[in-house]
């Protein structure tokens, strides 16, 4: 099945009009711009490409959000081949019990090569961890802070993945239970 979506026209100057859409073709969305003649004009191609590639992105990341599984996340980064883990992070969280939980984590670069420190504000909670970067994999030892009415402490193991996020499971000492959470990393410009 061919067609083609989401279709928009744009008149440049002079007498280009512009098309731009989406052909799919079996499952896949491919750019598609052309002149009122059918032709790609040439002066404005790589623009128009850099703006269709930016369009897929924001639909790609608006498909991702509508996912029914909150916890989402990218293929698993090469051992070794990982950036640095530092900066902020929206969280989603699926407790024991199954219900949903937001929040956010902050990470700092920690005393040592390959180490780092954790924040965690999950529902007007604040947790505190240290962890330690082994392959691709983010080991952790974390506490609720000093001001918790509720003083727990646990473990947790966050796989690092070829976009930067974290995803896996927290565990609470003396629990059976398991928080997992996917972390997904935003830029300055999202704080």
């Amino acid at each position: 099945m061919v067609g083609v979506g989401g279709e928009q026209r744009i008149r440049l100057s002079g007498n280009w009009q512009l098309a731009i859409g989406f052909l799919l073709t079996e499952g896949q969305a491919i750019p598609v711009a052309t002149d009122s003649h059918g032709r790609t004009p040439p002066a404005i191609l790589p623009a128009m490409l850099q703006n269709l590639t930016r369009l897929g992105q924001v639909l790609a990341l608006f498909v991702g959000a509508c996912s029914e599984d909150p916890l989402l996340h990218a293929d698993d980064a090469i051992p070794g081949c990982i950036g640095s883990l530092v900066g902020g992070y929206v969280l989603n969280g699926i407790d024991p019990h199954g219900s949903e939980y937001t929040g956010r984590l902050d990470i700092t670069g920690g005393p040592f090569s390959h180490t780092y420190e954790l924040q965690w504000i999950v529902t007007e909670a604040f947790q505190l961890g240290t962890g330690t970067l082994n392959g691709n994999v983010l080991e952790v030892e974390w506490q609720t802070s000093d001001q918790a009415a509720l003083a727990v402490a646990g473990t947790a193991e966050f796989t690092v993945t070829v976009e930067g996020e974290l995803y896996g499971s927290k565990k609470v000492t003396g629990d059976d239970g398991e928080w997992r959470e996917t972390a997904y990393p935003i830029g300055p410009d999202d704080v």
